[in-house]
Parts: structure tokens; C-alpha cells; sequence
């Protein structure tokens, strides 16, 4: 993304006080359609409180995660052959071997 000069961020930010209370006002009305409702509380709650951490973890949400890159190798006079290499994350505050 293109970095955005400081006289347009100013001036978008500039905007903020009246945009917010748009928003507030589209969550509010009750006239407005649920998905609308929704998408512009989730808007106020990620910039009042900041977006929710995402939790990165292997299969059924337990684990490490497993990262398997595959090389495929074409040799001339060499049959075809796939080497696989094998990358574990464990995700901080948890025991690979649990």
C-alpha cells in the first residue's frame, strides 16, 4: 500500500469526531439492516479497543503448526523425485510435547 502523505492523514483525521458518531448512528438505527448493524460495531470496537489477537495453532485449534514444503526435483537423467521439509511452530506459552 501506498504510504499516505501527512497532509491527507491530517486531513481524514480531521473528520473523526463527526464520522464516529455516523458510524454510532448506523449501529444504532433500528431500520438498518442486522449485517449493516454489525460491521459498524465491530468498526467501533476494533478502533475504540483495538482488533482481537488472533490465535495461530496447529489442527482443531490444539498444537503446534505443521508446515509441510514440498521441492519437486526434475533431473535430466535423475527419476522425478519430491523431498519434503518438515517446519513446526509451537506458539509461545505452550509445550510441544502437550
Amino acid at each position: 500500500m501506498a504510504k499516505m502523505s501527512a497532509d491527507l492523514r491530517s486531513l481524514c483525521r480531521a473528520y473523526t469526531p463527526e464520522t464516529v458518531r455516523i458510524v454510532a448512528g448506523i449501529a444504532q438505527a433500528e431500520e438498518t439492516p442486522p449485517g449493516v448493524r454489525v460491521a459498524a460495531i465491530g468498526m467501533l470496537w476494533d478502533r475504540g479497543w483495538g482488533k482481537a489477537p488472533v490465535t495461530h495453532s496447529g489442527e482443531n485449534g490444539e498444537g503446534a503448526i505443521r508446515v509441510v514444503i514440498r521441492h519437486i526435483i526434475e533431473g535430466r537423467d535423475a527419476p522425478r523425485a519430491i523431498e519434503d521439509k518438515v517446519i513446526e511452530h509451537v506458539p509461545i506459552g505452550t509445550a510441544k510435547d502437550e
